[in-house]
């Protein structure tokens, strides 16, 4: 037998408490789209979903979402050997995202054994990313602070609170219309944040805006991590922009001036 542990985060980046009821269902890697994979059948003898790591779960739970919040949600997955092992196998489940009755999102997971290395990953992009951009890596600033004067320094402050700065441009001739921003995560830093939804509406060719989040670092871990803010707009899918942060000034720095003129 083989075990095939999977960590998924299922979020609600609506305003309001929502009730998601996952459930794993059998899928055909030819039904969806090509990846290089041995073509034997995997048999699956259990697959569960449960909040923690160590439970085996079952096929199907019902999670209730915090508004802005998410959980991470632990799939165990179990194979037989396959008979002939030096030609390899995979067994392909998806993990479905019902909310009110609908589908509103979902996951592939393959669970393959084989003998030859294995193939590196590759992004899969979404047909219609939303192209707003990050004009210039996330920062911090003091709270209260202009958040358009960047600091000199780039790493982040622990055991603090500030507000995290994420610089949204536009970067097309067309005007964006609907575009919206929130914070999804800050990787495994530790540091926590006050969930907010920016609804910034029109965002114009070389408009930026400064979506902020008040974070709290004082458990948050030295070292570089990646956080993930997601983007939509009018006409397009909610795209995630994957920003490094590193954690690890003694405090903030204020913004200075580029003025180098001496004081009279």
């Amino acid at each position: 037998m083989s075990i095939h542990r999977f960590t998924v985060n299922v979020p609600n980046p609506t305003s309001k408490t929502v009730l998601s009821e996952l459930r794993l269902e059998n899928a055909k890697l030819a039904n969806i789209f090509p990846i290089d994979v041995p073509e034997a059948n995997l048999e699956v003898l259990r697959a569960g979903l449960a909040l923690d790591p160590c439970d085996p779960g079952k096929r199907n739970i019902a999670v209730r979402l915090a508004a802005h919040a998410s959980l991470d949600i632990h799939v165990t997955v179990v194979t037989a050997d396959l008979p002939r092992r030096a030609i390899g196998g995979s067994a392909m489940l998806n993990l479905a995202d019902r909310r009110g009755g609908k589908v509103v999102g979902g996951v592939l997971l393959a669970c393959i054994d084989r003998s030859a290395p294995e193939w590196p990953g590759k992004e899969v992009s979404t047909s219609t990313p939303c192209p707003a951009v990050l004009a210039t890596t996330v920062y911090g600033v003091t709270i209260g602070a202009d958040p358009s004067k960047r600091p000199a320094k780039k790493a982040l402050p622990i055991g603090a609170q500030f507000n995290l700065v994420a610089p949204i441009m536009n970067p097309k001739a067309q005007s964006l219309m609907g575009v919206m921003v929130y914070l999804e995560h800050l990787g495994i830093s530790g540091a926590t944040f006050v969930p907010a939804s920016w609804n910034v509406g029109i965002l114009r060719q070389g408009d930026i805006f400064y979506a902020t989040w008040h974070v709290n670092t004082d458990n948050s871990r030295l070292g570089s991590f990646n956080a993930s803010i997601v983007v939509a707009s009018d006409g397009s899918d909610r795209t995630r922009l994957i920003c490094p942060v590193i954690m690890g000034q003694a405090r903030l720095e204020p913004a200075r001036h580029r003025d180098r003129r001496r004081p009279e």
